[in-house]
């Protein structure tokens, strides 16, 4: 599994770096807040609306969750469907949070 830490994730926006965040926490917790310009696909549905949401298994795609449980999930179920260039957020929004203050 691929990695990516928030110092290197928050260069990487700064760059305009092409690439698409995706949050897997509940609604609920996403409204709490997120990172900007993520999108939000649900760990429970993800299985069943990854297709639709991301057609291009080469599109570079960060995972993020609260801690990193939920975003790994995801990832390793990308990676074994052929995605190409997919991150986990290291901490998850905690961190990442933590980094914007």
């Amino acid at each position: 599994m691929k990695i990516i830490n928030t110092p290197e994730l928050q260069d990487w926006q700064k760059q305009n770096k092409k690439f698409r965040i995706i949050d897997v926490r509940t609604e609920q917790e996403y409204n709490a807040g997120h990172i900007e310009d993520s999108e939000l696909i649900p760990l429970d549905i993800f299985e069943s609306k990854f297709v639709d949401k991301l057609p291009d298994k080469a599109e570079t795609i960060v995972c993020v969750c609260r801690s990193g449980n939920r975003s790994g999930i995801a990832v390793n179920f990308l990676d074994g469907n052929g995605y190409k260039s997919v991150y986990n957020l290291v901490g998850g929004y905690t961190i990442y949070r933590l980094f914007a203050l």
